[in-house]
């Protein structure tokens, strides 16, 4: 728009010098016409014309008067046009002159007046020629614009000169009259430089510089400097004889050498230069694509895309002095119509010059994110991504990665669906359509890098996971949870979805897709991953494979399952431990660690309820594993008592005599903590269960019994109400309520005193 708004300026100011001419030679016949002897003469002109021309009737008078005020009222009426349009152009210019501002260095450089010639030099593509364009129009400078390109001698130059002068100005009026016009135009051309002479007060601009005499690109490094000395000798006479401005551009493309060796000396001139911008690519881009409809979308993700394979190359002196390489995108660019083509060009472009081995055909997204879910390639990849690179792959799921060259003849891969699909996970964290595709390893690296547990149609992504590795036979594929080994979140949660889900269908029965040996294998593997910081609950569940085989064929539901995991995980955890060969319940064996390893901490919180009754033991024999329905009976009890301590089970029968139940340290020390020594339990005291324990040669238990109890007085966790002490009834409306008269520091006082009795009295039996 605002090119166009300036050619018309000029044709406004041509058009304005013409009018107001013809303004002067109309108001100098019409002052003629007021003065007597000027009428004469004319009288005397019709007189002789009317002699000679006998037709010259009165009918022909009046056509003569009428075409002289036809061409009065245009002459009159183009005047006020140019007039109206020049007003709203100087309008347009002053409300708009603060926003092409031009440099002051070049301002001051155009205005020296003694300077005769001013060079331009920047790199190819710089914008040079629309800069120095755009600055004499703002500046209000006429010039004549002349391009070197192509010209091989001294007389092509002055001819070129000579013709963009005659075009530029009032002279081309009288090389369009007809027949004569060809007259005009030879009177012209002979007048060579010397045309010049009557334009001083313009300036002559010589473009292409390094171009003279046709110079390819292979040729721009000449030592030889002979081509240029006719187009010096040119501006040397424009600027000695003719006394005219000369502003010179030119590419720094070879030139820098000959404008240091040769036109410094001879020519003093004053030198501007114009470097890289990475702003310019934007324009640049847009006149290339302007044919196309979303040419503003596609220069703007042009310029983006050039911008920070710039910013990343900063040690590329040719990258980031030169547009050539962004001009021959852009030819290429520009010869095509469809927009997502352009846009798959320029994003598979950008990382193949980057040396990034994209498979032709694949999808573009697909192929990213496959290079970020490589650990050698992840850093690199993402050197070369931003927010704004991000946001163009993820606004078109279906970029076809192509080669700028055979853009028209390229198939896209038979798997281009279904890598649309995982990479719209991979991008956008979910997708709504149903996966109904197979994957391969490949999509398995890519998957890793989301959580299991988002949406994938109807299922969560950890489904399709697992059932990759259900239909696979070889453990190998396990080993694909590498990639993410660095980040340990997503590690952790697709580490727990392997072992749990799968190792879960295999002991299910779905076994054909490993064997023994195999999975014993895989199991290894997946224990060995991260032991420097494994997650609990995951190795809580890695612990199947250890005792798999064995407990397949013993355990009869879940819950006991569970608790023979959690057996090997204390072995495993705190090996000093020394298991009961019996079975115990779990919730005796909480208890017990909790005050003899407070620093293990078990992971059952999701399963504590359902296990607690459960019993354990270290599986060694089936003797060991024999039931025992009286000892059973004995410690569903004891849980009970301690769930409910308002109830009274003193009166409980689970054996004919306390010698036909077997007590365990485990017991001992829920005995202490848990219970009140003259608590009752089917008519025998708890103390009298506890001295049984003692007698059986574990009298070296009352020490540490006692630690206990002293440790948990200090740590004030004796403040509590004793719940299993003596409480006075408070009848309410809805019920009884209790209001307990001692803390447990009161229970906990008198296990102590009867330990330290127990200590100097006991014998063992």
């Amino acid at each position: 728009m605002g090119t166009k708004l300036n050619n018309l300026f000029l044709w406004c100011n041509e058009k304005y010098i013409i009018t107001m001419r013809w303004w002067l030679v109309l108001s100098g016949i019409i002052f003629l016409s007021l003065i007597d002897a000027t009428r004469k003469i004319v009288k005397n002109v019709i007189s002789y014309l009317n002699v000679l021309f006998p037709l010259w009737h009165f009918e022909y008078k009046i056509i003569a008067v009428f075409l002289l005020n036809f061409i009065f009222v245009l002459w009159l009426g183009t005047t006020i046009f140019v007039m109206i349009l020049k007003l709203y152009l100087f309008i347009y210019s002053f409300c708009t002159k603060n926003k092409k501002e031009v440099p002051q260095e070049l301002v001051y450089k155009i205005n020296k007046t003694r300077a005769k010639n001013l060079w331009i030099i920047g790199p190819w593509g710089s914008g040079k020629t629309k800069l120095i364009k755009e600055s004499l129009l703002a500046l209000k400078k006429k010039y004549f614009y002349v391009s070197l390109f192509g010209l091989n001698n001294r007389s092509d130059i002055i001819k070129e000169i000579n013709t963009q002068v005659v075009q530029d100005s009032i002279l081309s009026n009288l090389i369009n009259i007809p027949v004569i016009g060809s007259l005009f135009g030879w009177i012209i051309s002979q007048d060579g430089l010397q045309i010049l002479k009557r334009f001083q007060d313009r300036i002559l601009v010589l473009d292409d510089f390094e171009r003279v005499g046709g110079i390819k690109d292979d040729d721009i490094n000449i030592k030889d400097y002979s081509i240029y000395n006719e187009a010096l000798g040119v501006i040397d006479y424009i600027e000695q004889e003719i006394g005219m401005k000369v502003i010179v551009i030119t590419s720094n493309d070879g030139i820098i050498k000959l404008f240091d060796e040769v036109i410094v000396p001879k020519f003093y001139p004053i030198k501007y230069d114009v470097g890289f911008s990475k702003e310019s690519i934007k324009s640049i881009a847009k006149s290339y694509l302007s044919n196309n409809k979303q040419s503003e979308q596609l220069s703007e993700i042009f310029y983006i895309l050039w911008s920070k394979r710039i910013d990343n190359e900063k040690n590329n002196e040719y990258l980031n002095n030169n547009y050539r390489p962004i001009i021959n995108d852009l030819i290429y660019l520009s010869q095509i119509r469809d927009s997502k083509t352009i846009k798959s060009i320029m994003l598979s472009s950008y990382f193949s010059d980057l040396k990034f081995d994209l498979k032709t055909g694949n999808s573009i997204n697909y192929e990213i994110a496959k290079l970020l879910a490589m650990n050698d390639q992840n850093k690199k990849v993402k050197k070369y991504l931003n927010n704004q690179i991000i946001e163009l792959l993820t606004e078109d799921d279906d970029l076809t990665v192509s080669e700028i060259q055979n853009f028209d003849s390229q198939e896209k891969s038979l798997e281009f669906d279904k890598q649309i699909l995982v990479a719209k996970i991979y991008w956008n964290g979910r997708i709504d359509n149903e996966f109904v595709y197979d994957i391969n390893q490949t999509d398995i690296k890519i998957l890793f890098q989301k959580e299991p547990q988002i949406l994938v149609g109807n299922k969560l992504l950890a489904q399709i996971i697992t059932n990759y590795y259900l239909s696979k036979s070889d453990e190998q594929n396990f080993k694909l949870l590498d990639t993410i080994k660095n980040q340990r979140k997503l590690y952790r949660m697709w580490k727990k979805v392997l072992i749990k889900d799968v190792i879960k269908k295999y002991n299910n029965g779905k076994r054909n897709f490993l064997t023994s040996n195999q999975f014993q294998r895989l199991v290894e593997y997946l224990q060995s991953l991260d032991t420097p910081f494994f997650d609990d609950k995951i190795f809580l569940t890695l612990i199947d494979s250890i005792c798999n085989d064995n407990l397949n064929s013993l355990l009869e539901n879940e819950e006991t399952f569970l608790s023979g995991l959690l057996v090997n995980y204390i072995k495993l955890k705190q090996p000093e431990y020394e298991f009961n060969k019996n079975r115990i319940p779990f919730y005796l064996l909480e208890n017990f660690i909790k005050y003899e390893y407070p620093k293990l901490s078990l992971p059952i919180s999701d399963i504590r309820n359902k296990i607690s009754l459960n019993y354990v033991s270290e599986f060694s024999s089936s003797m060991e594993k024999r039931r025992n329905l009286r000892q059973e009976i004995f410690e569903s009890i004891l849980y009970n008592m301690q769930k409910n301590p308002n109830k009274d089970y003193s009166k409980r029968t689970f054996s004919n005599s306390i010698n036909d139940l077997k007590i365990y340290k485990e017991h001992a020390y829920f005995f202490v903590m848990e219970l009140d020594p003259k608590e009752l339990i089917g008519g025998i005291q708890i103390l009298d269960l506890l001295i049984k324990f003692l007698c059986a040669d574990n009298q070296s238990y009352i020490p540490k019994l006692l630690s206990i109890l002293e440790n948990a007085l200090i740590d004030d966790k004796g403040e509590e109400e004793n719940l299993r002490g003596p409480k006075t009834p408070i009848y309410e409306e809805d019920g009884i309520f209790y209001d307990y008269i001692e803390n447990v520091s009161a229970r906990y006082n008198r296990w102590i005193d009867e330990l330290k009795t127990l200590e100097k009295n006991i014998v063992p039996i």
